[in-house]
């Protein structure tokens, strides 16, 4: 398992990608996507390590912070689409991560 599937087994990189549908131009609620994949109040410095782990590794670029650091808008860059359709077609080693 590679880091970057560590740091992101809840999957908010993916939800990332799919709420901008592999749009490098398209912004997304970083708020919203974190709702959809289960993340509450109270998560907020677990969603701000992983996008600015995101981030450090060029996979998404943070556009709008908020509340302390918060990633308000966020926009997956070509090198983030690259990782998660690479990690799509390795389905198992997503499952592995998850577990």
């Amino acid at each position: 398992m590679d880091q970057f599937q560590k740091i992101d087994s809840c999957g908010l990189a993916d939800k990332y990608y799919e709420l901008s549908s592999a749009d490098t131009d398209s912004f997304v609620n970083g708020a919203e996507a974190a709702a959809q994949i289960g993340m509450e109040n109270g998560q907020e410095d677990e969603i701000r390590t992983i996008a600015n782990y995101l981030e450090g590794e060029g996979l998404l670029k943070v556009a709008t912070r908020v509340m302390g650091g918060f990633p308000a808008n966020v926009r997956i860059t070509h090198t983030g689409i690259k990782e998660i359709e690479g990690a799509i077609s390795r389905p198992e080693q997503l499952e592995a991560a998850k577990t």
